[in-house]
């Protein structure tokens, strides 16, 4: 069964996820989807990893950065 994604979310415009989880998302520079994935913490950070350090996704000038989510549950 194909993974189904939500439409692109701007970080200036739709600002960060609603939720913590993981999501694919893209820089300014990126065209197309690479499969780069990042956590979000639920609150304000984007993460490497559940635990992980602090990515540089959504931080400081977030112009052009995008990200989306599953649209049901990973299994």
């Amino acid at each position: 069964m194909p993974v189904a994604f939500t439409r692109w979310f701007s970080t200036d415009k739709d600002g960060s996820p609603s939720r913590k989880g993981w999501y694919e998302v893209l820089f300014s520079n990126d065209k197309k989807p690479d499969g780069t994935t990042r956590y979000w913490d639920g609150r304000r950070r984007w993460l490497m990893a559940e635990r992980g350090s602090i990515s540089v996704f959504g931080l400081g000038d977030t112009r052009g950065e995008r990200w989306r989510g599953l649209t049901a549950p990973a299994k």
